[in-house]
């Protein structure tokens, strides 16, 4: 089991780094973001995954991710595609009696039109938590597993280089044959901070995320009269 997710590490850093690699040439603007979201989460139908002592819809819990990407045309057109890494963080309890946490990395892939967009991603590298209290410590990573993930969101720009959104997800974990959790959703706010624009020309809009229409305040309302 750890050589299949050492080889499946290695086959992700490399599919990445490819692509990396390869993109500047064949897209006529390339940029770089990181993404942090925090928001609420719940854990349902997990009993397989962390034990019996979960009950089918644990409390609500909190989220965590971070995300680091790359957009092949760094927003120079409608529709395009990034690809990064996505770490996330979700947990919940059954009162005080035990907490139960959830982390996963994900090899993402996401694909983005104007302001909304959508996330897929596949991995083996998860770990899960069981003790009284909330930590970081003790995560353990079982055996024969695979999450998966689904996310939609919305995107604000605030500037050409940093937007605010929201977003909703779910992870599915599937052990051997048994699915659980089922699935672990959430609710996020979003924060994008963009760097490393490459192409496309000069001027404000080569330097600019999809999202971003042009300097707008507040948070998305055009300004009248300029």
């Amino acid at each position: 089991m750890t050589s299949l997710r050492g080889r499946f590490q290695r086959i992700a850093l490399s599919v990445i780094s490819g692509i990396f690699l390869t993109a500047r040439p064949v897209w006529a603007a390339s940029s770089f973001y990181y993404e942090l979201q925090g928001g609420v989460t719940q854990i349902r139908g997990a009993a397989p995954f962390f034990g019996t002592g979960i009950p089918a819809t644990a409390d609500m819990g909190a989220a965590f991710n971070l995300s680091l990407a790359y957009s092949t045309s760094g927003g120079q057109i409608p529709l395009e595609v990034q690809i990064g890494l996505n770490h996330r963080l979700s947990t919940g309890s059954n009162g005080t009696e035990s907490s139960y946490s959830l982390m996963a990395s994900y090899p993402m892939v996401r694909i983005q039109m104007s302001q909304i967009f959508v996330t897929v991603g596949a991995t083996p590298l998860i770990w899960r938590r069981v003790e009284p209290s909330a930590g970081i410590e003790n995560f353990s990573m079982p055996s024969s597993a695979w999450s998966y993930l689904g996310e939609a969101g919305f995107l604000w720009s605030v500037t050409p280089q940093f937007s605010l959104g929201t977003a909703a997800a779910a992870q599915f974990v599937k052990a051997g044959e048994e699915m659980s959790p089922q699935p672990v959703a959430e609710v996020t706010a979003v924060l994008r901070f963009y760097f490393g624009f490459s192409g496309g020309g000069s001027g404000a809009r080569s330097n600019s995320s999809n999202e971003f229409k042009g300097w707008r305040y507040p948070f998305g309302n055009e300004l009248r009269g300029r």
